[in-house]
């Protein structure tokens, strides 16, 4: 059994934070629950040329906002070069990019493949 938790940030539809964590009692013994930060974004074009500093600026406050996964709409991520250029913003090694969202793993303890 899961334990889903979600909670609205500053009355935002497009901002949710969702608190995920496995019930121990369907655990095996040596396993132990750990709560996993998720927050889901509606980003409208994350990669816009025309404001490059308010997208560094709004990467880097992600970044430090304690999430393990991040799960972006409409990121409008193209071309191989804009998903690199995301990668290396995001400072992640893991995450998948189709054409209009994208998830990102900034936990380098968790597992995410495709």
């Amino acid at each position: 059994m899961h334990m889903i938790n979600t909670n609205i940030m500053n009355n935002n539809p497009y901002d949710i934070i969702t608190n995920i964590s496995t019930n121990p009692t369907t655990c095996s013994p040596s396993h132990r629950s750990t709560p996993i930060q998720i927050g889901s974004f509606n980003c409208r074009h994350l990669l816009k040329t025309s404001a490059l500093s308010v997208t560094s600026s709004f990467i880097y406050y992600l970044r430090y906002q304690s999430f393990d996964i991040l799960t972006l709409q409409d990121t409008n991520s193209f071309s191989f070069e804009s998903r690199q250029q995301l990668d290396l913003q995001f400072q992640t090694t893991v995450s998948i990019w189709p054409k209009y969202y994208g998830i990102v793993n900034l936990n380098p303890a968790l597992i995410l493949s495709n």
